[in-house]
């Protein structure tokens, strides 16, 4: 889709008031979370997409710019492209498996939350936890947030579940850019085990068609190749906006767009 670089696929302390979650929601999920990494590799979603297709993915957000639609790709091209490699973390990993960018300042963070929080509850139809009733599958800011910015881009940390005991939830990313007015949300990802979201052993999510890969992030960049859906590449760098899109380089192939590194809302795969 980037042949189909379309727009985004949904559109520790807190600062800015952010409740700190209850102790029992966050050990359910993140005993959860673990419990699912340990299983076998997950396959991909459906039967792989005929290549090239020219069609663009709708949006979730609005506030994702529009971009020109990218030229038709030229897979001959070895690879070259390089980008730093992830180092142990000294912090939360603010991604799964992944150590990357820097953390965000309180300032930083608070503007964050202050934009991503309102907007992956409305994205997802969740109440906050602090409206929260019995019953209700709400969200909440995780302690700490796990706040990183890379490129005019980051990513924050947060959970969903049942209230009060939090079960039958997951942990969540909140994806947004940074322009001269702001932050602004692009979308979320949630996932129990790895290959949903950006990090190691993520997956390709694209159909119809397959996914650009560029030398460079932007949609400048010489296409070198363009992988399928369901092929599982590594993520080893922080995110990168540019041409009203986020970047992420994938270890041994280049720069893709966010677009197709994260899974579609609900997707059952």
């Amino acid at each position: 889709m980037e042949v189909r670089e379309g727009p985004g696929v949904g559109s520790g302390s807190f600062a800015g008031g952010a409740r700190r979650p209850s102790a029992t929601l966050s050990q359910a999920v993140v005993a959860a979370f673990a419990a699912a990494a340990l299983s076998v590799a997950l396959a991909g979603c459906g039967s792989s997409p005929t290549a090239n297709a020219t069609s663009t993915p709708t949006p979730q957000a609005s506030v994702t710019p529009t971009s020109a639609t990218p030229s038709a790709t030229d897979s001959g091209s070895t690879p070259t492209p390089s980008a730093p490699t992830p180092s142990p973390c000294s912090r939360v990993e603010p991604l799964p498996g992944l150590c990357v960018g820097r953390a965000a300042t309180p300032q930083e963070e608070a503007a964050m939350i202050a934009v991503g929080k309102p907007a992956i509850e409305a994205d997802y139809g969740w109440p906050d936890w602090s409206a929260c009733v019995n019953g209700q599958l709400c969200y909440e800011v995780g302690s700490p947030s796990r706040a990183m910015i890379g490129t005019n881009a980051g990513t924050f940390y947060g959970i969903y579940g049942q209230y009060p005991g939090g079960g039958l939830g997951s942990p969540c990313w909140v994806f947004l850019f940074q322009d001269s007015s702001g932050w602004h949300y692009v979308n979320a990802g949630c996932a129990q085990a790895r290959g949903y979201v950006p990090g190691p052993g993520d997956r390709v999510f694209v159909n119809p068609g397959c996914a650009n890969v560029r030398d460079v992030p932007g949609l400048s960049g010489k296409v070198l190749s363009c992988l399928n859906s369901g092929t599982t590449v590594d993520v080893d760098s922080a995110p990168t906006y540019l041409d009203g899109h986020i970047w992420w380089h994938l270890a041994g192939h280049g720069w893709m767009a966010h677009d197709f590194l994260v899974a579609p809302k609900n997707c059952h795969c």
